[in-house]
């Protein structure tokens, strides 16, 4: 049991990973009461969640990490790169049904190719400096 339940932890993890928001797609975020919840809001909607601490609950001086919740303002599942990761997934999934050898090339050629035109709601580029580096 143990040899079959190891890589399917190691796959969950994985997962998980991909699915939060630093380099996945959003769709889990953090929580106060569970550490973990739905997320998929878009960047207007996203309250940061800060270290509640004594400096902070005194002196008001409050440091945000770079972890949000969708809670507070609504959106869940609002996002547009959360839902074109998605379908990309999805196109994976379905290629590796049928087979296909070059099922992870068409969902991230997909991906790519729709997520590159700025000033869309799914761009990852922003039209600025820094999308043009």
């Amino acid at each position: 049991p143990v040899r079959i339940a190891t890589p399917a932890g190691i796959g969950a993890f994985l997962a998980h990973l991909g699915l939060q928001t630093a380099e996945g797609i959003g769709a889990v975020v953090g929580d106060i009461a569970t550490a973990v919840t739905l997320g998929g809001c878009p960047p207007e909607k996203q309250t940061k969640l800060v270290a509640w601490d004594d400096l902070c609950r005194l002196e008001g001086i409050c440091v945000p990490s770079d972890n949000y919740t969708c809670d507070v303002e609504g959106g869940i599942m609002t996002s547009g790169r959360t839902w074109l990761g998605l379908l990309g997934m999805m196109i994976i999934a379905v290629a590796l049904g049928y087979r296909s050898k070059l099922s992870f090339i068409y969902g991230i050629a997909l991906v790519t190719i729709v997520s590159w035109f700025r000033n869309t709601a799914v761009t990852y580029f922003p039209d600025d400096d820094a999308g043009n580096a």
